[in-house]
């Protein structure tokens, strides 16, 4: 009686898997720089928001300071539009 050995082969090397590692990395970098095109601007908003002289320049604030927003947030500028959003929404909503 006669064994026959059995070939025992390695994985198969895809030639597509390169290829699909590329598409991914090429998708990544794209998302990325999207990502940050939307990220830095909003970014800069807040931190302009918080400089104290309210100027839009490009660096962090020297002195951080809360003050932009307490002259914003006042009965006439943001509480009655917001109450008066929130009354014509719940009337929609039940309409």
């Amino acid at each position: 009686m006669s064994a026959t050995a059995r070939i025992v082969t390695g994985r198969r090397i895809s030639v597509a898997a390169p290829r699909k590692r590329m598409q991914t990395l090429i998708a990544s970098v794209i998302l990325a720089v999207i990502g940050a095109l939307f990220l830095v601007p909003l970014l800069w908003i807040v931190f302009a928001s918080f400089n104290e002289t309210a100027t839009v320049s490009m660096s962090l604030p020297e002195t951080w300071t809360l003050d932009n927003y307490t002259q914003v947030m006042t009965w006439e500028l943001t509480w009655s539009p917001l109450l008066n959003s929130i009354a014509v929404s719940l009337g929609t909503a039940v309409i």
